[in-house]
C-alpha cells in the first residue's frame, strides 16, 4: 500500500519526499501484533493526523506499507526499485530524499534481563550501542532511532537512544 501527502513542492525537482513506512507481515515465531502490527498502526495513524492537519508540508510524505520484510526486506526493495526511483525521483528529476523513517515493533516494551538480543551486524555497525544494551543486560526497555550521516559514503550512525520510562518528543525536520 502506498498513500500520498503531497507536499506544495509535490511535481518538481525541488520536493525532497520523505518515506514513511512499516512492514505488515510477519513471522510465525514472532507476535504478529507487534512484529509489526504494532508499526503499521503507528504509520496509519501518522498518515491519518497528517493528512487530517490544516497545515500543508512543503515537501511531500509517501506512508508505505511493504510486504515480505520478513524475507529479506523484498517489499521494500521493490518499492524502491519499481516505484520510488522510476515514478517519482527520476520522473520529476529529483536528486534526493528527506529521508525514511521505518517503523518496526513500537509496542513491546520488556525490562526483564535478557527480553532483547543483538544481531551480529547491529554489533558491527553500532558498538556503541551494542554496548549500551549489553551493560543494561540485555533489556528491550529503550526506542532506537538511527539514521544516515549527510554523505551517503558515511557509515550509518546512531541517533538517540530514548529510555521508554521517559517521555520524548521527536521532530521530524524534514517536513
Amino acid at each position: 500500500m502506498i498513500g500520498l501527502l503531497p507536499g506544495a513542492l509535490w511535481g518538481s525537482s525541488r520536493d525532497r519526499v520523505l518515506v514513511v513506512g512499516a512492514h505488515w507481515d510477519t513471522l510465525d515465531t514472532t507476535d504478529g501484533l507487534n512484529d509489526n502490527g504494532s508499526g503499521v498502526a503507528a504509520l496509519l495513524e501518522a498518515a491519518s493526523v497528517l493528512s487530517e492537519a490544516k497545515c500543508r508540508t512543503l515537501n511531500s510524505v509517501l506512508f508505505v506499507a511493504f510486504d515480505l520484510e520478513e524475507l529479506g526486506m523484498q517489499g521494500s526493495l521493490e518499492f524502491v526499485h519499481r516505484f520510488l526511483i522510476p515514478d517519482v525521483l527520476k520522473r520529476f528529476g529529483q536528486n534526493g530524499m528527506s529521508g525514511a523513517i521505518v517503523i518496526d515493533t513500537v509496542l513491546n516494551a520488556n525490562a526483564t534481563s535478557g527480553s532483547q538480543d543483538l544481531t551480529k551486524d547491529a554489533e558491527k555497525l553500532l558498538p556503541s550501542f551494542s554496548d549500551k544494551v549489553k551493560a543494561n543486560g540485555f533489556r528491550g526497555d529503550f526506542l532506537q532511532v538511527i539514521g544516515r550521516k549527510k554523505e551517503a559514503s558515511e557509515k550509518v550512525r546512531l541517533g538517540t537512544s530514548f529510555s521508554i520510562s521517559k517521555i520524548c518528543t521527536l521532530y521530524v525536520g524534514a517536513l
